[in-house]
């Protein structure tokens, strides 16, 4: 599935020399999860200091993300930004060490506009889950489970006093084993 997204992610750089700033966004991204094997498929705009200059892809079969300048006369810009990327401090990965470049910072805008889009379709699950039924945590944020009715949403058993005297006890069940409710849409008389 390609997905475009308008907002633009961006990461202020500032080199080693403290006077030297520049600002890189990725806008009009698309990513494609179907291609993505070992590393993210995707293409994107490249934005300078606010300036559309080139294009950046990686094909998702683990090889380098690419870049280029759409005009000849933006290639001073990108190697200015490639200079102050090298300056930037090295980063820890799975216990290595590795020196930042401009491709290492694009994977990087990448990486974080995959996460953020993970997290918002993770948490528009949950809230639909929330109007079903029961939404657990064990304390892991990146899951939680479901209890839920047959025929019935939380919205439905709490029309009727058994309704609400069961899920207080479901609830307070469940809370004695450990768990969490996540939901938001319980009154107080069945939470408390």
């Amino acid at each position: 599935m390609n997905k475009t997204i308008d907002i633009p992610l961006n990461m202020v750089l500032t080199s080693d020399n403290r006077n030297t700033q520049m600002v890189i966004e990725l806008k009009n991204i698309r990513i494609n999860h179907s291609f993505s094997k070992e590393t993210v498929c995707q293409t994107s705009d490249l934005y300078i200091d606010g300036k559309r200059i080139g294009r950046c892809s990686n094909d998702g079969n683990g090889g380098n993300t690419e870049y280029s300048v759409y005009r000849k006369e933006d290639e001073p810009i990108l190697k200015r930004c490639e200079e102050i990327c090298k300056t930037l401090p090295k980063v820890k990965f799975d216990g290595l060490v590795f020196k930042q470049n401009l491709e290492s910072v694009i994977d990087d805008l990448i990486d974080d506009h995959v996460d953020n889009l993970e997290k918002k379709r993770f948490e528009n699950k949950k809230q639909k889950d929330i109007l079903k039924g029961l939404v657990l945590s064990n304390g892991n944020d990146k899951e939680y489970l479901t209890m839920q009715w047959k025929n019935q949403t939380i919205e439905t058993i709490l029309k009727t006093s058994n309704g609400i005297m069961e899920l207080r006890k479901i609830v307070t069940k469940k809370r004695g084993e450990g768990f969490t409710i996540l939901n938001t849409n319980l009154p107080k008389e069945v939470i408390e």
